[in-house]
């Protein structure tokens, strides 16, 4: 879990969580150490989760391997098969472009993949529980207005700040109602 002083809010599309993993001398004992990893583990992992409906990346994410290499920019993407973590590549030009840093193992991928994916799925149900909808119909000329709220934005009374969508079909109202469930809103 996380506490509430480990959100930060950097523009109002992205929420920042910050999450400690396997601090500390317990790692060198860790059934993780002996399972083919090396002794490459994750100490430290940092969290952006993006609430950007339409949008595939759902975090950014940055990780700590043994309190000694620092790695940054990998990604969690929604992709056609789930969750996946996708590491990042250099475009030199148009017509090449090249991985910056990957895991040469297998066992090495699979537990980042392993913690990414596991921590970012609590954190988005933790994220979920504070998401909520409602839905308005024939507001002024717009046959469907969705507000929103993150959760986390608030006004400086410290009321709640509801972010607004217009639909001007069914069709288009189903498809972002069925977005913002998949990130976890209910409705009011």
């Amino acid at each position: 879990m996380f506490q509430k002083n480990n959100l930060l809010r950097l523009k109002q599309d992205v929420v920042v969580i910050y999450v400690t993993i396997n601090q500390g001398s317990t790692m060198k004992s860790s059934k993780q150490v002996s399972s083919g990893t090396n002794g490459l583990v994750i100490t430290t992992s940092q969290i952006y989760l993006i609430r950007e409906p339409f949008v595939k990346t759902k975090a950014i994410a940055t990780i700590v391997l043994n309190d000694q290499l620092k790695m940054t920019g990998i990604r969690i993407v929604e992709g056609s098969n789930g969750l996946y973590v996708a590491y990042p590549i250099d475009s030199t030009n148009q017509s090449e472009s090249r991985s910056v840093f990957y895991p040469l193992t297998a066992s090495l991928r699979d537990h980042v993949e392993l913690i990414l994916l596991k921590q970012y799925k609590t954190l988005n149900d933790t994220m979920g529980k504070l998401h909520t909808y409602n839905v308005r119909e024939k507001v002024g000329k717009a046959n469907h207005v969705v507000s929103y709220h993150d959760g986390i934005k608030k006004y400086t009374d410290g009321s709640k700040f509801y972010d607004v969508h217009i639909c001007n079909t069914k069709v288009n109202l189903a498809k972002f109602l069925k977005e913002l469930a998949k990130q976890g809103y209910s409705a009011e």
